[in-house]
Formats: C-alpha cells, structure tokens, sequence
C-alpha cells in the first residue's frame, strides 16, 4: 500500500536536536527521507536509528534544490517539510493528517503556523506562517535559493491553512551564535534578488537579514521596497514586513515616522494586536507612560478583539503584563505592579527581568520565607539554567535566607554552591578574618565561585582588601592577578598614580563597593577615579543615584557642566528637587531639560504640572505638545488650548 504521508528533511550536523525532532513524528508519518549535505557529528548515526531513507547530497548554496532532491525519493501520497531545529506535537500532527484526508484533495498545499523560540532561553516567540505540507505529485516544488517557497508547474496552487503547527528553535541566542545563519543567509538572499521572482518577498527576506546583523538602516530601505512591490497573495509576509518596518524605525529613533505606519495599519488591520502593542512600546519609548498604560489596558482587556496575531501571540497578554508591570513600578503603584508581573510570568515562567522586579517590590513588604514560599508554590521552575540566574541574583542582592532555600531545593548536590553563599555572605559582611589562617581552602573554590556566577572578581578585590597577608590572599591574588582588575588592586596598595584603570571595571567595582556598603572602599576609589581618564562624574553621579545615594549623586552632577547631561540625569535632577519639595526649582531644571530634549515627553509633563496654566510660555508649551503627540490622551484630559 502506497505511504499516505512522507517526511523530508535536509540535515547538516544536527546531532544535538535531530532527536527531538524525529521522536515529534516517529509511528505517525508512514516514511521517513533524510538527506544529508555533509555531517561531521553524529547526524547520520541518529537518523539511521529512525529510518533507512538516508540520503549524502553535496551542498550547492541552494536550499530548494536540496528539499526538490528529498521529495524526489519520498513515495508518499502526501510531503511533510521539516527541519532538525523543528518538532511537532504528535497529537497535533495525527489532527492534521485527518484534516487533510476530510478535505479531499480541496488543497494542493498546506500552509502551517510556526511558532520560533527566540532570546536565550526561548522565553519570545515569534510565529508565521509558511508552506510546509503538500501533493506528491511532480508538480509542484520548491524554489528560490533560500526562504524556499512552493509552487505548482502548471497552474496556480490551491493552499489550505492546516492546523499544524511547528515548533522552531533555531533562532535561539546560543544557536544562531554557533550556526552563523545570519552570515549564510545573506549572500544567499542577495542572489535571489538577481533573479527574476517576487521582488517584494525578496526584498523583505533581505530586510529581514539586514535587521537581523544589526544594520537598521539597509534593513529599512529593502522593507520599503518590498512593501513597494508587494503583491496580494503572498501569505502573512506584508503585515509582517510593516512591523519589521516600525522595529527599524523605532530603533532609529524616528518614533513619528514609526506612529505613522502603525496609525494607518490599525485601519487595515483592526484586529490584529501587533500593531496595538507596537503602538504602546513606541509611546514607552517616548515616555509616555499614561499613554502607553492605557494602550496595554486596552490590549489585555479586550483580548476577544484582538484576535489576529501577525508576529508573536506574546502581543496579546504577556508582553503587555509585563509592560504594565514597569509602568505600575515606575508610578510607585507596587500592588498593581506586583499583580502584573505574577501575570507575566504565568503567560512565560522564564522571564528573568518580570521574575526579578517581581521579588525586589515583594522584598519592600514581605520576609525572605515568606517570598520563598510564595514563589516555591507559583513560579519556580525545574529548569537549572534558569534557578542558577535566580540564585546568582538572590545572592548579589544579599538575600542569603532566599539564597540557601533555593540552594536547598534545586542545588542540594551540589555542595560547593552551599560553600560560595556562605563565602558570599562573608564578604558581604565583612567577615573574612576567618579565613585568615585557612590552609586547606584553595584557589578552586573562588575559581568554581567566579564560573558559577555566585562569585565575580570584585567579590575577590573586596576580599583581599580585608585580608592579611595569608594563604588564602595568596590564592586571590594568582586568580586576579592576570585580569583587568589588577590595577586596581595595585593602586591601592601602592598608591601608584601611573597605573591605568579600565573604566568599566572601575565603575563595576564602584558598583559592587556601594552595594556592599564598602565606604572606606568607595572613599579609595572615588580619590583614583582620574586614573581612568577625564569625565567620569557623570558616571559616578548615575551610578549613585541608582544605588539610592542620592545626595552623594547631586555633589557629582555639580562638578559636570550640564550640556553633558542625559534626559534621564536630568530627570535624577527633578525627581531629586521635587522630593525636596523645591518646585520652583524642578520647573526651571524641567523648563532647561525641555530645550534640549524636545521628543522626551516626561519634561512637557513636567512643566505642564509644575508651572502656571497662564502664562504665555506655558501656552506654547501646550501647542508644541500637541504638535509633537497629537494621539496623546493625557494631553487631551490635563490641558485645553
């Protein structure tokens, strides 16, 4: 009996998720091709595990020729696409071979949903649409060198959506890193521009990699192209391209070219919410948190609307939770805050930076049990990784009672981790004199500190700073003393004013020095800061305020000419002033920060709250506002012209 549906796969080197991906299908496709274009790793011994349709095939540059080569030794009525990088669900897969059998050769093609896991641990997801299943029947194949497409020989394809959807990983951190896809990609792109096919999706698939090497620019000039030779039956990518084109542009920093595209899109697209959220990160981005409020309001309440996604379904509630979460921190509204942020990680438990805001405003109100059970019983995970990064942090915040229980629960065998929280807790403290006579502790410990994160080499500068001269300095100074910390150590010690410190590592050390509440350290360090060279004030000066000094920070904002300063140092400055009460004041620093930051809209607030309603200053103030922000609904409730 002829096979009813084939799998076809090219594969290079996929040792490492080719597994994963075969165990999604196995018992459920009737035949299994895999074409390989030249393995070096253990590819071609898991796939003979799975299947004896295994294929060698040299590499061209040319991804439709490969896949048409797969297919040409598929016997299946039916071809299924994959890659090594991609799963399924197989209770998913098994729906889908039904619907196709229901429909009854209605489609030649199906396209199917794929979800793309993208950041360091997946925690963003990105979906479209693409053909992956269709007829095997010689008439239909792939083509174009690169983002293949199908298409049929003698006329135009009938294409079904299929209920299928794909699990993507391959655009992980760590994975496009290793891969280098981004470099593959491009010269591959660009020869298909020279040939004569869809000019608009190509453009937008060069776009995309432009973007993706980081060239904002380039990548906007080849999505307006494509969007300029769009044509109408391409599936998903124009929306698609619009975004893209608004990711540029607020890169860029051109928010009202941005607001533009987004205004008008909303039109076309009324219920799609990527462009809803869009619309709330560009006014985020402008500060203008009121606005951007109400917009991730207006998303999370009305998710029936908004039921079309065009890039990422994260669009719909996570995102907009978490967005909501910072707003509500930034405004001191921590019951609100802390209730968005909890529902930001029920949509994605691996947000490191929800998770963290999360226990910092808990940390304001609640004991360290008294958080660790709460989060033992909602929120932490099984994933090592990510327990490791939350150990990492409860520990530099000094939090050792959260520190050990988490240790406790996810880290029990490991004792050395136990070891580094209590050498942790000692330097904090500064209580290290116990070390002092130490013979059996050695380098390996600090060095196992420094690898696992609990322990970082500032951690070991303050160390050796409390030490005597001792086995377990000795053992310090070997590890640091080959690292760009040194010269600081040395300056110390020596008081040589010839040495050069790295600028970075100085104001880390800083950091770390005020946090600990080092402050004979940070004295030392404050009289070596020429050492790294001239305007470092200004640094110091933020990295004061952040620590909660913020007297210290305003004597470092005095000694820096204010053409120097940021809009978010002069927002310090005002924030500083009204919680003094120096209204007055804060209005001439917001008046002064207004001339030169004329696209930040925290300095139009400002002065429209600080100053007089009448005068004519005012008023133009006002006008200027509504010119820049015309869509905004907080100008049009505080003030009428």
């Amino acid at each position: 009996m002829k096979p009813f549906l084939s799998l076809c796969m090219i594969v290079k080197n996929e040792e490492s998720v080719l597994r994963r991906c075969l165990d999604s299908v196995r018992g459920i496709v009737d035949e299994i091709i895999i074409v390989d274009t030249g393995s070096t790793d253990r590819t071609r011994e898991i796939a003979s595990e799975y299947t004896d349709w295994l294929f060698d095939y040299k590499w061209n540059n040319d991804f439709a020729e490969a896949r048409n080569y797969a297919a040409s030794k598929a016997s299946g009525e039916w071809i299924l696409v994959l890659d090594a990088d991609e799963y399924v669900d197989p209770y998913n897969l098994k729906q889908a071979i039904e619907e196709i059998k229901r429909h009854n050769n209605q489609f030649d093609i199906y396209a199917v949903n794929i979800v793309n896991f993208t950041g360091q641990n997946g925690e963003i997801t990105v979906q479209h649409q693409h053909s992956r299943i269709y007829k095997n029947d010689g008439t239909i194949q792939f083509y174009r060198a690169i983002h293949e497409q199908l298409r049929k020989k003698d006329r135009q394809a009938n294409i079904g959506l299929s209920s299928l959807i794909i699990y993507h990983s391959g655009y992980l951190v760590d994975t496009v890193k290793t891969k280098n896809k981004y470099e593959r990609n491009l010269p591959l792109v660009q020869k298909e521009l020279n040939r004569l096919t869809n000019k608009g999706f190509d453009y937008f698939n060069l776009g995309n990699e432009l973007k993706r090497l980081g060239k904002p620019n380039e990548a906007l000039d080849a999505y307006i192209r494509a969007y300029q030779n769009r044509q109408e039956a391409v599936y998903g990518w124009v929306p698609f391209c619009l975004c893209n084109m608004v990711d540029c542009l607020m890169e860029l920093h051109r928010y009202h070219d941005a607001l533009d595209i987004i205004y008008d899109a909303e039109y076309i697209y009324e219920n799609v919410v990527d462009f809803v959220f869009l619309k709330g990160e560009i006014y985020l981005q402008q500060h203008r948190y009121d606005d951007a409020k109400s917009v991730f309001i207006e998303i999370v309440s009305n998710k029936q609307h908004y039921n079309e996604v065009v890039r990422s379904v994260d669009c719909r509630e996570y995102f907009p939770h978490r967005r909501l979460g910072r707003i509500y921190e930034l405004e001191g509204n921590y019951e609100q805050s802390v209730v968005h942020y909890i529902k930001a990680l029920n949509f994605n438990r691996f947000c490191l930076e929800s998770f963290i805001r999360l226990v910092q405003l808990l940390n304001k109100f609640h004991s360290q049990k008294e958080i660790y059970d709460f989060l033992s019983k909602q929120l932490l995970t099984d994933n090592k990784s990510f327990m490791q990064k939350i150990l990492i942090f409860f520990v530099n915040q000094g939090w050792f009672e959260l520190s050990r229980s988490l240790a406790r629960d996810y880290f029990q065998e490991q004792q050395i981790v136990h070891r580094l929280i209590d050498l942790k807790q000692d330097i904090m403290n500064g209580d290290v004199s116990k070390y002092e006579n130490a013979t059996e502790i050695d380098s390996s410990l600090f060095l196992h500190g420094v690898h696992l994160g609990i322990v970082d080499l500032a951690d070991l500068l303050i160390m050796y700073k409390h030490l005597n001269d001792s086995f377990v300095k000795r053992c310090i100074q070997v590890i640091i003393a080959s690292t760009n910390i040194m010269p600081i150590v040395e300056r110390l010690e020596t008081g040589d004013s010839s040495l050069r410190i790295e600028e970075g590592v100085y104001l880390y050390v800083l950091e770390k020095s005020l946090k600990f509440q080092k402050q004979s350290l940070v004295r030392e360090l404050l009289d070596m800061r020429h050492a790294t060279g001239k305007g470092l004030e200004i640094k110091i000066a933020r990295i004061f305020y952040e620590a909660g000094y913020t007297e210290e920070a305003m004597l470092f904002y005095r000694q820096v000419n204010s053409d120097c300063w940021s809009a978010q140092d002069y927002v310090h400055i005002i924030e500083r002033l009204l919680s003094q009460s120096k209204y007055q004041e804060a209005y001439i620093m917001s008046k002064e920060a207004l001339k030169r930051f004329q696209d930040d809209f925290r300095f139009y607030k400002y002065v429209i709250l600080l100053g007089d309603s009448t005068s004519p200053y005012l008023q133009q103030v006002k006008l200027n506002a509504f010119q820049r922000f015309p869509q905004s609904e907080w100008l049009r409730k505080h003030i009428s012209i």
